[in-house]
């Protein structure tokens, strides 16, 4: 508790110290956050996609494809878009 008094006195008391603490904690922040960051959504990829993933795919539902008629998925259609169309987009 008395670290954080000191560092608010220093900062206080001398305007240059203070911006010397500022930047230095803006860097330690910068560096911790991307740190955090990397090891929390790796994490979560690991913890909670991948199963979902791997559970997905035993019950035969992994696959984004559903059909592959030859060599390419386009799909040609032939539509003449009208006014009721374009209302309601979503």
């Amino acid at each position: 508790m008395l670290i954080p008094i000191a560092v608010c006195i220093i900062g206080f008391l001398f305007g240059n110290a203070g911006e010397y603490i500022h930047r230095s904690w803006m860097a330690l922040a910068k560096v911790l956050g991307y740190i955090d960051s990397r090891i929390l959504l790796t994490l979560l990829f690991f913890i909670i996609l991948t199963p979902i993933a791997f559970f997905m795919r035993l019950l035969g539902k992994g696959s984004f494809v559903k059909s592959v008629k030859g060599s390419s998925l386009f799909v040609t259609r032939n539509h003449l878009y009208s006014k009721s169309d374009l209302q309601n987009p979503f």
